[in-house]
């Protein structure tokens, strides 16, 4: 089968879909600054070809968020996406989806999370530990400090999903380094957040070292804490 191959030359590109052909050519390139290039996912992201003087290195100079690829400092190279489809059989099968924190930065996969869900494989040298740095709600699962895995959804319909209690709160480990602000994605929907548990020496006050809104948590001034966020 011939592949195709398509350029992206804005930070922000259209998506196309890889439901008619199982692998695709994605050109994506930065002119120094960095580039996105989207895709139809879930789907398996490769190097092909390198075509730019500027070396690509992942996890450096281009990864995978989502169902974005990202280049920058002058990376120009064309990418292989391979569709992933649905593993296991009867009932509608069990859904495999790849969710990549890069360079150690919180990343949010949408998915059907109804019925459960389980680290199939990890892919990181960085330990994915639920909870810590990768948990799920009702609308997709996060990732988060440099883990890397795919995560089976439960099988719909019938049984075979994963036991999943629709009330446990969600924690979530959130970090300023350096004394910076850093904010953490969440999606409270009416819910609250509490502190569950200081990491760091620097006291964690509310509205003062951190605080929330519907959107995310932030945390300042080297506060580091594990936070229970619950509806």
């Amino acid at each position: 089968m011939k592949l195709r191959t398509f350029t992206f030359a804005a930070l922000v590109v259209s998506t196309f879909s890889l439901a008619a052909q199982r692998s695709v050519i994605l050109r994506c390139e930065s002119d120094g600054g960095m580039r996105e290039c989207r895709f139809d996912g879930p789907a398996d992201v490769d190097l092909s070809r390198q075509i730019s003087k500027s070396a690509c290195v992942e996890g450096r100079s281009w990864g995978v968020n989502g169902n974005r690829i990202w280049v920058d400092r002058g990376c120009r190279a064309d990418f292989t996406i391979t569709q992933r489809g649905y593993r296991g059989g009867g009932g509608g099968g069990r859904e495999t989806i790849l969710c990549e924190s890069a360079d150690g930065h919180r990343e949010f996969c949408r998915a059907d999370t109804s019925n459960g869900v389980r680290l199939e494989r990890q892919l990181s040298r960085t330990d994915c530990v639920e909870g810590r740095n990768w948990g799920f709600n009702n609308n997709g699962i996060w990732v988060d400090n440099g883990c890397r895995a795919e995560f089976t959804l439960g099988r719909r319909g019938g049984g075979g999903g994963y036991r999943r209690d629709q009330n446990r709160a969600e924690m979530i480990t959130c970090e300023s380094d350096y004394d910076h602000t850093h904010r953490c994605s969440i999606d409270l929907r009416g819910g609250s957040v509490r502190l569950s548990r200081q990491l760091s020496r620097t006291d964690c006050i509310y509205n003062r070292t951190w605080g929330y809104n519907n959107r995310e948590i932030w945390v300042s001034n080297g506060c580091r804490a594990e936070f229970e966020v619950g509806r």
